[in-house]
């Protein structure tokens, strides 16, 4: 059965995750196709920050200092608005979170009368490593 956890941060946080290998290197599989500074998966536990940059690109800091960016392949719906209010909860299916996984983005204090399940789910891209 696996657990569900709602990641509530104030901006800036960031979720990134890799394998269940360790964070700093990814498996040949994970890494095919990608192109130089691009991750497939991040692991929740790793996420230091995040924002949205807009409704299709989320921006994860990692505990490590390094910044990801997210381009989702649609738009995500309220990813700016629960944005601009300072909050910004990613709930992940895994704490590991993949390119191609669904999660709910979402300002905790604006969560409709149906709750979490009501919130629309978004599926992620791959994640680019941002150079400062």
């Amino acid at each position: 059965m696996t657990m569900r956890r709602s990641l509530v941060l104030l901006a800036p946080l960031a979720l990134l995750g890799c394998t269940g290998e360790t964070t700093e290197t990814a498996s040949a599989a994970e890494t095919s196709a990608l192109a130089p500074g691009q991750l497939r998966c991040i692991e929740a536990s790793r996420i230091a920050g995040r924002r949205a940059e807009s409704n299709r690109a989320l921006i994860f800091e990692l505990d490590d200092g390094r910044v990801f960016r997210n381009d989702l392949p649609q738009a995500c719906p309220g990813v700016e608005r629960a944005s601009n209010f300072g909050t910004l909860a990613i709930d992940p299916i895994e704490n590991r979170m993949c390119q191609g996984d669904f999660v709910r983005i979402y300002d905790p204090a604006d969560l409709p009368v149906g709750g979490l399940k009501s919130v629309p789910r978004c599926r992620l891209g791959p994640y680019t490593q941002v150079l400062r």
